[in-house]
């Protein structure tokens, strides 16, 4: 039994040849129909962070990074804001902010003994340098 339809004239070779030219055509069509949208090209998951301020805490070897509010940062160190959900941009731990690198479970265990995201974070707020 044949696995590839060819042409159904029963040679076979030139039916799969010329399926795999008409394949290779529209497969070019769609590299060029492409080429447009690479100008617009953005991430649909992608958030952007503006006025950011990262708080950066350095433990055991290992960098840990939180993306805050730059004025907020202050407030919540001098006890004016107590809400830290007003103070974060995203309640979670980075290793790398600026390049979306997201921290290991593992690794917050290790160093902070818990994997609890907020309670990170408030470590990291009241410890870490602001950048």
């Amino acid at each position: 039994a044949r696995k590839r339809g060819g042409g159904g004239d029963g040679g076979g070779g030139a039916g799969c040849t010329a399926g795999r030219v008409g394949a290779g055509e529209e497969a070019a069509g769609r590299r060029r129909a492409g080429t447009m949208s690479r100008q617009i090209n953005q991430a649909v998951n992608q958030v952007r962070l503006t006025n950011v301020a990262v708080v950066r805490l350095k433990k055991q070897g290992k960098r840990f990074e939180i993306a805050c509010y730059r004025n907020k940062v202050e407030n919540w160190r001098s006890g004016l804001e107590t809400n830290i959900e007003e103070v974060l941009q995203i309640d979670r731990v980075f290793e790398n902010v600026s390049k979306g690198v997201v921290a290991k479970n593992k690794d917050l265990v290790d160093v902070f003994g818990t994997d609890d995201q907020d309670t990170v974070c408030r470590i990291i707020l009241n410890k870490g340098t602001s950048q």
